[in-house]
């Protein structure tokens, strides 16, 4: 079970918002060296230096920024997209889309500020700053021409297409990855949950439901019992001279003598008429959902005989195991859990003093 926790814990996400954002950032590269062309052509000088710097800025982050610290990384990426959304504003006007960039990247402030900051505030103060330099400079824009917006009244359309596409790629990408690793965290905490849960109610060296599992299985059959009126029998084995194994060959053998017998156990015994369950040390707890005592010890019979056929080889010597079983029925108007339990537990210490290897019922 320790196995498949640190299997779980090592399991990575196929699709990371830090792996995300490392892939969008060729797309920046290329896209700001596209700009810089065109703002070259356009005789743009102030876009075209920034620009450039952008075009370096994206190729160190790229390479180095991002292994250095992420999280520094992701801060100039914001306001280098925020800046240049803002220049391009001022000078070649709102119609050419550049505003559409720093909407796109509010997923992963927010990222950022809850995952790596662990304040939300970050987030909130970033949409805001986001959101007030979008209204502010489309009103901006609506009542000022922009000293270069003549020079792009005949590519606008073109920009704006250029920049919606590439803008829709980088939410797309970081959506993806924001959607993908919140499913693995959920997936994550499916699994840490079931393994928690056979924790509480498994034993972990045998497989078997453990002593806390089995007393909540009893309790729910005892109500059943109280609505149908159909009892059961309830049996506490023991098995027999377990601490000769220990004490002649150690207790590894002990552990695997008890492994052995809680799979023949759980083969006879998981399914829809019986429950096992390891109760204490070499004791083992079964109930049968049964009425009838032959059947009832027809099949416990069966599974000692079970055990006694076995051949449990342990440093290639032969261990030759019984078990004794103590027998109880759950039936009448006034028996309660525990006054069954102890009768159980007075038939196996009755079967002890007298040869072992058998079955006593009442």
């Amino acid at each position: 079970m320790g196995d498949v926790y640190k299997n779980i814990q090592d399991e990575q996400p196929k699709v990371t918002f830090i792996k995300a954002f490392i892939c969008i950032l060729p797309l920046g590269f290329i896209l700001h060296f596209g700009f810089l062309l065109i703002f070259l052509i356009k005789n743009v000088m102030p876009l075209v230096y920034f620009n450039i710097l952008s075009f370096f800025v994206y190729i160190y982050i790229f390479f180095w920024g991002v292994k250095k610290n992420f999280y520094i990384s992701v801060i100039i990426v914001f306001f280098e997209i925020l800046i240049h959304s803002i220049l391009c504003s001022i000078f070649i006007g709102w119609t050419g889309g550049f505003y559409v960039y720093p909407l796109c990247i509010l997923p992963i402030t927010y990222f950022v500020s809850i995952n790596l900051s662990n304040k939300y505030i970050y987030g909130h103060l970033s949409a805001a700053i986001i959101l007030f330099n979008y209204q502010f400079w489309n009103i901006y824009c609506s009542n000022k021409q922009a000293p270069y917006q003549v020079r792009f009244e005949n590519i606008d359309s073109i920009l704006y297409n250029i920049n919606t596409i590439s803008a829709c790629i980088v939410l797309i990408i970081l959506l993806y990855s924001l959607l993908s690793e919140m499913k693995y965290v959920q997936d994550m905490l499916k699994k840490k949950n079931e393994i928690l849960h056979n924790m509480a109610n498994y034993d972990t060296l045998t497989e078997l439901k453990n002593r806390r599992c089995m007393l909540k299985i009893l309790e729910d059959e005892f109500l059943d019992y109280k609505n149908t009126n159909k009892g059961f029998f309830i049996a506490i084995g023991d098995i027999d001279n377990f601490k000769n194994f220990n004490d002649t060959y150690g207790h590894d053998c002990g552990d695997i003598v008890l492994k052995e017998v809680s799979k023949i156990l759980k083969k006879f015994f998981q399914n829809d008429i019986a429950e096992v369950s390891r109760w204490g040390g070499e004791e083992f707890l079964i109930i049968l959902k049964i009425q009838d005592k032959n059947e009832a010890k027809k099949i416990l019979n069966e599974s000692i005989q079970r055990i006694r056929d076995f051949n449990i080889l342990y440093n290639e010597i032969n261990l030759k195991v019984t078990i004794t079983i103590g027998v109880s029925y759950l039936g009448n108007d006034n028996d309660t859990i525990d006054e069954v339990l102890k009768q159980a537990d007075k038939n196996l210490y009755y079967g002890k003093k007298n040869g072992k290897d058998c079955i006593i019922i009442n």
